[in-house]
């Protein structure tokens, strides 16, 4: 199978994707270990191309609302050989 198709007498990559939900944090350990997760991925050929902040609302006070993030949907993608 080639890693290219032929659209319109162009050679388009063909890429698969694959999307991991993450809790990210401030601390230092919570860093350490994204870092160790996306120097995994990498070495596997994955590359991240984006990062996709899931919400949540939040009503702390009476009158007060805000948004929380959750958790963050890791979008990563590689070449098909």
């Amino acid at each position: 199978m080639s890693k290219y198709r032929i659209k319109g007498g162009i050679k388009l990559q063909k890429w698969e994707y694959r999307i991991e939900v993450y809790i990210l944090r401030i601390e230092k350990q919570e860093r350490e270990e994204l870092n160790s997760l996306l120097t995994e991925y990498g070495s596997e050929g994955w590359e991240l191309v984006n990062i996709i902040p899931q919400y949540k609302l939040e009503n702390n006070l009476p009158n007060f609302k805000f948004l929380e993030v959750q958790e963050n949907l890791l979008v990563f993608k590689r070449l098909v050989e």
